[in-house]
């Protein structure tokens, strides 16, 4: 099934040597007398965060198939710490065991989308198991205490696409992994991924951009903490080591004079966020493991590794020194309140988190100051697209697969769009996107999540754009930039809209009115339509 020919691991020593150049170059487009901008470099980062996500099948993903037992049936969880990924979804199953190689053969589909969402896999995957002796394991579900080691070798390619983005790809990842018995509190990971594909990001003007792009990673002494990942239930909060990276990205589809070649490093915090380096640029990148997305210039969220309370000052796992003055507000929502309950409690191996905004006065010195901070504990959280509603068993499922469980003590937040899981159903039903962000408790017994708190949230996207027509029959409306918006049953007109319908708005272009529309929209990416939730309309 997988071709043998190349074999692109390297030793370990190598590969610390990669780790010390951090990459080679980071050239221009052939031909452009510019360095790249950081809009270019942000792109670059987009394509390399989704690459390594653990929601939009990138390097992190691959964990969940690599960590699963293949069989006749389907994937079976392995070691019961691990999560066993989302294989509901799942059409065309096959598998096949060649006893010569010891190589076990799957392959499926998977479709997971939903009301925010279009995405569609193919998965060609080969497992070869082995005791500590080094003898094969021809039935790993079967042996799964004798499971010391694996090589894994997994093939993807798809599509995902959303309101911000539309991606293609095919990429692969071969990992050898270690420590796989009970007793190893560290996993090992040797291996490397390589990716290519076509990504497309849409701002919320409605302007896109497309870059193709080949992508290769090597995997730099990548460890998993096996009680952190068990009490987190994902990989992004127990991975640690880095990649390094070379990507070849196309503007626009072309070719010859308009590639660039992108060298660095990617270095995972093990608090679910990873540190982006470009070669020869001063500026690094911070993005999000679970679903790459880069974060915005002020804002930060980390472990807490020190604390100097003389200085007012904390660091967190990525290096960054971010001080504390008194313009700076504690959000009360926290765990900690002064940087002396911070410092007691990470001097107590508590794991603190801290998130927030801030800036940098000074380019030139390892120091941010914080204009808000929030510190908690670090505990199981959640956060991610609603896709399904059980108000009878009183659930909620994420786009991730995980289910969601509230009981008497789960707390649903004052500041929730929703405040009740009736209210939630009744916005899934009709389509509306729904972020949920908390945070919740394990129950071993039953392997169930329980709710602690959360927070429902609409994915929406502002606007305020000029109407150039309205077709009254389809109930929609098309703005300058070119946006055909349908509004609904749901769709609520603001008390202040000088326009409360649409028949209204035709009227009013009709006698030649320059109208502007300020509305909140989502997008549906099964119907490619965009829906409005919320309109005003006024004159101009």
């Amino acid at each position: 099934m997988f071709s043998t020919t190349k074999n692109k691991f390297i030793p370990f020593l190598a590969l610390v040597a990669i780790l010390n150049l951090a990459g080679c170059m980071i050239d221009r487009f052939n031909g452009d007398s510019v360095a790249p901008d950081e809009s270019e470099l942000r792109l670059a980062g987009q394509i390399i965060g989704e690459s390594v996500s653990e929601s939009d099948n990138g390097v992190l993903s691959s964990f969940s198939e690599a960590f699963a037992l293949p069989t006749p049936e389907g994937l079976m969880p392995g070691n019961s710490i691990f999560p066993p990924g989302n294989y509901d979804r799942v059409s065309g199953y096959t598998y096949s065991y060649d006893p010569v190689r010891g190589a076990h053969q799957v392959r499926f589909s998977q479709n997971n989308s939903n009301i925010v969402t279009q995405a569609a896999s193919v998965f060609d995957l080969e497992y070869t198991f082995r005791r500590a002796d080094g003898s094969l394991i021809a039935d790993p579900s079967g042996e799964t205490a004798s499971i010391e080691s694996v090589v894994f070798e997994g093939r993807r390619s798809g599509s995902i696409e959303t309101a911000k983005k539309r991606s293609f790809y095919s990429r692969t990842d071969q990992m050898v992994i270690g420590g796989l018995n009970a007793a190893s509190d560290i996993l090992t990971i040797d291996g490397f991924h390589s990716g290519e594909g076509s990504f497309t990001r849409t701002d919320t003007n409605g302007v896109s951009v497309q870059r193709e792009y080949v992508l290769d990673m090597n995997f730099l002494d990548i460890r998993i903490e096996r009680a952190r990942v068990e009490q987190n239930r994902n990989f992004r909060r127990g991975v640690s080591g880095a990649l390094s990276y070379e990507s070849t990205i196309t503007r626009n589809g072309q070719s010859g004079s308009q590639n660039r070649i992108v060298n660095g490093t990617l270095e995972f915090n093990g608090d679910g966020t990873a540190l982006l380096r470009f070669f020869n640029v001063i500026d690094q990148f911070r993005l999000r493991l679970q679903n790459g997305e880069l974060f915005d210039e002020d804002e930060f969220e980390g472990r807490v590794v020190n604390v100097t309370t003389d200085q007012n000052t904390f660091t967190l796992a990525n290096g960054q020194r971010i001080k504390i003055d008194r313009n700076t507000l504690i959000n009360d929502d926290g765990d900690y309140f002064t940087l002396a309950e911070v410092a007691g409690a990470v001097g107590s191996n508590i794991r603190v988190t801290a998130e927030g905004d801030y800036y940098r006065p000074d380019a030139s010195e390892n120091l941010w100051i914080a204009t808000e901070v929030e510190f908690e504990k670090e505990s199981n959280e959640f956060e991610d697209i609603v896709t399904a509603v059980d108000l009878l068993n009183r659930t909620f499922d994420l786009r991730n697969g995980d289910r969601y469980f509230l009981d008497e003590a789960s707390v649903i937040d004052d500041d929730s769009v929703f405040l009740t899981l009736e209210e939630l159903a009744g916005a899934i039903e009709t389509g509306v996107p729904v972020e949920a962000e908390g945070s919740f408790l394990f129950e071993t017994a039953t392997s169930r999540r329980i709710v602690r708190e959360v927070q429902f949230e609409t994915e929406l996207i502002e606007i305020e754009e000029m109407v150039v027509s309205v077709d009254p029959a389809q109930q929609s409306f098309t703005t300058d930039t070119g946006k055909k918006i349908f509004i609904n049953a749901e769709t609520v007109f603001e008390d202040d809209s000088e326009f409360m319908s649409l028949e209204e708005v035709a009227d009013g272009l009709e006698e030649g009115m320059s109208i502007e529309v300020d509305a909140d929209i989502y997008h549906v990416p099964a119907t490619g339509y965009w829906i409005a939730l919320v309109v005003n309309f006024e004159s101009d």
